[in-house]
């Protein structure tokens, strides 16, 4: 008996997303970004009369992909379609905060008495990333906007701090469903930002993908593939596979190749480079690791029908999050699940009784 009616994992809500870690020398320069619930969300494919639920981070409860062709679907199987795996825009915004203060001498403030106006204006951006941090984002974006033009006064309108604050703006007006004006100011940052620091400057990569992840958010997911594959290749030649900002580009590809385009294979071929990625700086044991070896076992499953591939994975993921997370835990559950579903559909009866005897004794 199959599965139907699948849903999605809920996203994490905003007033419950992890702040930005901080480095104790400069509260507005976060370390490394570190992999966590924001930047990858599973899919979940839970059994028939699953959890109500719903809504993903790409706006829908998760419809059991068919083999049909892309041009099949509706506006009704498109508010179906299975989540991605992302970070918010409101999240990307940390990364680029991560570097905003990183000036190299020669973008130093032109007078040393300005540093003192300098440190001002970084307080204020202090204050739109706690707003944010905790669901009030018209009021960060009131902040944002203070600091991008206080920061254009003093260092000029084309300095490093002035235009990742323009980003901050950008990725507020998403956050708040502005899109268009988020995608207009994101392209005329990225414009300025290639030319002053160059295509592979960190920062112009960062705002690459926020770009991408407002197309997305609009539905315009030809857009959006665009901006992702560049981005890809270039945080590739610069980071490579295992960077956590490749990492989510991966995972948002991947996403999108599966669940938009029904490129299966696509999909993938992202999803094994982002696992190997994950393997090579996390562990294979690492929960970040397990959520994409799912996502791969999906697209096994619902996407190819190979169902002896599909439960490897799914196995090897339950196992770990069994281990690492415990039984009882959300993602365990969901991966049980969707487990259940797979041997359902291949008919793998003992299988099947095995795992509900341990993850579901009461069914």
């Amino acid at each position: 008996m199959g599965c139907s009616n699948s849903k999605a994992v809920p996203p994490v809500p905003p007033s419950q997303r992890s702040p930005p870690p901080e480095v104790a020398s400069n509260p507005l320069r976060p370390s490394e970004p570190q992999m966590n619930n924001n930047m990858a969300q599973s899919f979940k494919r839970p059994s028939k009369g699953g959890r109500e639920g719903g809504g993903g981070g790409r706006g829908g409860g998760g419809g059991k992909l068919k083999p049909n062709k892309a041009s099949a679907f509706n506006a009704q199987k498109q508010a179906e379609k299975l989540p991605k795996r992302r970070m918010s825009v409101a999240k990307r915004g940390s990364d680029v905060l991560a570097d905003m203060l990183k000036t190299n001498l020669s973008e130093e403030s032109p007078q040393k008495q300005s540093k003192s106006e300098e440190k001002k204006i970084d307080v204020i951006a202090q204050q739109g990333l706690a707003c944010r941090d905790i669901g009030e984002h018209e009021k960060a974006l009131g902040y944002y906007v203070k600091a991008r033009n206080a920061y254009g006064k003093l260092l000029g309108h084309e300095h490093r701090k002035t235009l990742n604050m323009a980003v901050f703006v950008a990725n507020s007006n998403a956050h708040l469903g502005k899109l268009d004006d988020a995608i207009a100011q994101l392209k005329v940052v990225l414009s300025k930002q290639e030319k002053a620091f160059g295509r592979d400057d960190e920062n112009t990569l960062s705002t690459l993908l926020s770009l991408a992840n407002a197309y997305d958010d609009k539905q315009d997911h030809l857009e959006a593939r665009k901006r992702y594959e560049t981005c890809l290749v270039r945080q590739s030649r610069k980071y490579g596979d295992a960077h956590p900002d490749t990492l989510m580009t991966l995972d948002n590809l991947g996403s999108l190749f599966q669940a938009d385009f029904r490129e299966f294979d696509n999909a993938l071929d992202m999803y094994e480079r982002s696992l190997a990625g994950h393997e090579a700086s996390l562990g294979a044991n690492h929960e970040e690791t397990l959520k994409t070896a799912m996502n791969m076992a999906i697209v096994y499953d619902e996407g190819l029908r190979d169902y002896k591939k599909a439960e490897a994975l799914y196995k090897r993921a339950l196992d770990g999050f069994a281990e690492t997370l415990g039984k009882e835990n959300a993602l365990t559950l969901d991966c049980a699940e969707n487990y259940k579903c797979c041997l359902e559909d291949s008919g793998r009866q003992g299988s099947l009784e095995d795992l509900m005897r341990e993850y579901f004794p009461a069914a």
